[in-house]
């Protein structure tokens, strides 16, 4: 689990200076590579916990969490002993449930969250094994309901959230894996009204909704997905009529409207 030698300068350099003597070894040529397959959960407890938590909270000097480097990978098993033994280090009191939550949850300074790298991953089955492993932290009260809720609606400093991610993926399989997670949260009532409605209209810092970025996908599978969420929202009264054809008509900041499909409106 040790990366040695010439790489490993290049990696330190990219950390914060005032960091390094505490997260890494006293051999400057070793840093811990949070991404292997042989992650334990006690080598957390050799490590400063202030210099920790602060690293989980905001990454390393580019931004880089230790759990989004498992993410990127695109191997769905580093994503699952990931789990078990941060599940185990909570247990053994190595970390505690705060500290749980930023692994799994926590947005970095640039405002990128695990759920957002797994989405713009190129592996189903890491987005699979990500979001099982959030419902299963939630049914066994190690994440509290409000951190997921978080996770999926809270929108980045330019106004993006998961569902900005999601939908400009060009992958209708990740895509919907996303929608059934997001239908679970809903129906479980993780996720409150107000949460769900900004989740489904709020726009980004170019002005584009949810709306503009599905109907501009062109992957009709994408753009259908969504449009079937919004049309339940409006049935469940979620988005009223009124902000529906607010929805509709909008201009992003280029002056650009969402087009219709065909010349119509699919859910009026």
């Amino acid at each position: 689990m040790f990366v040695k030698g010439v790489d490993a300068r290049a990696l330190i350099e990219s950390f914060d200076r005032s960091m390094v003597g505490k997260i890494i070894s006293s051999d400057t040529e070793t840093l811990i590579d949070y991404s292997q397959e042989s992650f334990q959960a006690e080598t957390l407890a050799n490590f400063d916990k202030d210099a920790l938590f602060e690293w989980l909270k905001s990454g390393n000097k580019i931004g880089y969490k230790p759990f989004y480097q498992a993410l990127r990978r695109n191997k769905p098993e580093v994503v699952e002993t990931y789990f078990k033994e941060l599940h185990k280090a909570l247990n053994q009191k190595i970390l505690d449930k705060k500290a749980f939550e930023l692994f799994f949850t926590g947005a970095n300074q640039l405002g990128l969250t695990p759920l957002i790298v797994a989405l713009r991953g190129i592996n189903l089955e890491v987005l699979k094994v990500y979001l099982s492993s959030l419902s299963q932290a939630v049914a066994d009260h190690t994440l509290e309901a409000v951190a997921l809720e978080k996770l999926f609606t809270k929108p980045n400093g330019k106004g993006t959230t998961s569902m900005h991610s999601a939908l400009r993926a060009d992958k209708p399989e990740l895509v919907k894996v996303y929608f059934q997670a997001l239908q679970q949260i809903v129906t479980e009532n993780y996720l409150d009204k107000d949460s769900w409605q900004l989740l489904l209209t709020g726009a980004n810092h170019l002005g584009d909704t949810p709306l503009h970025i599905a109907l501009s996908n062109a992957c009709f599978d994408v753009s259908s997905a969504y449009l079937q969420m919004l049309e339940q929202a409006v049935r469940q009264k979620v988005v009223a009529d009124k902000l529906l054809q607010s929805l509709l008509t909008s201009a992003n900041n280029s002056g650009f409207t969402p087009m219709p499909i065909d010349g119509v409106y699919p859910i009026i």
